[in-house]
């Protein structure tokens, strides 16, 4: 998942890529 705060976070939860979580 892309993470728009925080690009670290490229395999991320998707269901909250905008938080980055």
């Amino acid at each position: 998942a892309i993470s728009l705060i925080e690009p670290q976070h490229i395999v991320g939860i998707q269901v909250n890529d905008v938080v980055g979580i």
